[in-house]
């Protein structure tokens, strides 16, 4: 069965790192499109969880009352649960309220604190494994959110079908006698002027008329697509007809728009063959990338570039230093971290008013313009839960931890 995405763009991973808010709830679970009877009662617990942190530090239920509510009503609404991917991500706040279905298996786990906990969503935007299909068809044209073992149709407002792109020409047509074809005419599809095209004789060939609608088509769609997608990087694939996907290319303005694309017809589905086929496509990419910026980690001689311990990381990545920071998978630390202060509490569990240490590097450094992996821990470039490639040598007074369960935080 399918599973259904939300899209998740710098822009709002942007809004999510710059919120402040007491309290900041989010609670991450994991979820099947085939098995759904397990998604209400895992957030049944998760919310009594909720409950129970808030109580516990005294804070009045009230001020997040009806953003709970909300979130409640979805242990009874089975259709919520029918379209979901490999897990679910819930922020809530006062007045706030986001909920996002991912492609990408994430840790369970309920965070109350002033931020939010957004590793599930890092992993939306980085170049390891997350890339888009787009499939054409002059009826039914799909996006898909796809990485190495999922794909998943992605949730917004439906793409433009040929006929209903055919009916703004059929439009434009009827004011082309009223119009200075020299001043030309604004496509209510795509929003752009073109010149005013005349249909009937001395129009040229039926075919080349097609080809103009066609055109027309995908270049609204393409409109949608790069909406839908704004400011991502993530490698895009057409999948179709072939005699479209050239016809795309010249009309679309996605940036990272790949060739070849997967030649057929998807119009009925078939995703399995949409998944496996596009994966050839994309696999080298994302294999060089990473092997690129771990074979970068490896061969920098001036270990003042390199970091590789929690301590120095966090006011580095603050400061703007890091370029590139690799995150193992299962790294966790918490503890209620302001930057001013040298001494930070360590707990193996978040409790109210906790952060994920490695969550709030990622932040920063996102927010500074580096580049943020989240990667198996067998994957990571040193035996480290951390590591981080440095713009510029940078030292600072050390973190010291004081805790009797340092975990992953202690190691040297």
């Amino acid at each position: 069965m399918i599973s259904h995405t939300d899209v998740v763009t710098r822009d709002v991973l942007n809004k999510l790192v710059e919120f402040e808010g007491d309290p900041a709830i989010s609670v991450i679970l994991g979820t099947s499109p085939t098995v759904t009877e397990r998604g209400p009662i895992k957030l049944s617990n998760a919310l009594k969880q909720v409950q129970s942190e808030l109580k516990k530090a005294g804070v009045r239920f009230g001020i997040i009352e009806s953003e709970l509510t909300e979130i409640k009503k979805l242990e009874t609404t089975p259709p919520f649960w029918s379209f979901q991917g490999e897990s679910l991500a819930i922020y809530a706040a006062p007045g706030f309220l986001r909920f996002f279905r991912l492609p990408v298996k994430a840790n369970e786990l309920v965070v109350v604190s002033k931020h939010f906990y957004l590793r599930p969503l890092f992993k939306m935007l980085q170049g390891n494994g997350l890339y888009y299909v787009l499939s054409l068809s002059q009826n039914n044209s799909a996006l898909y959110a796809c990485t190495r073992d999922t794909i998943s149709a992605l949730h917004f407002e439906a793409l433009p079908t040929m006929q209903e792109t055919q009916r703004f020409l059929d439009d434009e047509r009827q004011l082309q006698f009223h119009t200075d074809s020299g001043a030309g005419v604004v496509s209510p599809a795509t929003g752009r002027r073109r010149q005013a095209m005349f249909f009937g004789h001395g129009a040229g060939s039926e075919r080349e008329n097609e080809k103009i609608r066609v055109a027309e088509h995908l270049r609204a769609l393409d409109k949608v697509v790069c909406e839908v997608l704004a400011n991502q990087q993530a490698p895009l694939v057409v999948a179709g007809a072939e005699f479209l996907h050239g016809i795309y290319r010249e009309q679309s303005s996605y940036p990272n728009l790949l060739k070849p694309g997967v030649s057929g017809n998807f119009e009925l589905g078939d995703e399995r063959r949409l998944h496996a086929e596009s994966w050839t496509i994309v696999r080298p990419i994302f294999e060089v990338d990473r092997k690129n910026a771990l074979h970068r980690y490896r061969e920098i001689g001036d270990r003042q570039l390199i970091i590789e311990t929690l301590h120095p990381l966090l006011p580095a990545a603050e400061f703007g230093a890091v370029e590139t920071l690799f995150i193992a998978e299962d790294a966790s630390a918490w503890a209620h971290y302001n930057p001013e202060d040298i001494e930070v509490e360590i707990a193996k569990e978040p409790v109210y008013g906790f952060d994920e240490l490695y969550d709030v590097a990622a932040r920063a450094v996102f927010t500074n313009g580096g580049k943020v992996l989240i990667v198996e821990r067998d994957a990571m470039p040193a035996a480290r839960p951390a590591a981080a490639i440095l713009r510029f040598p940078y030292k600072a007074a050390t973190i010291e931890a004081s805790s009797r369960e340092r975990g992953d935080y202690s190691s040297p």
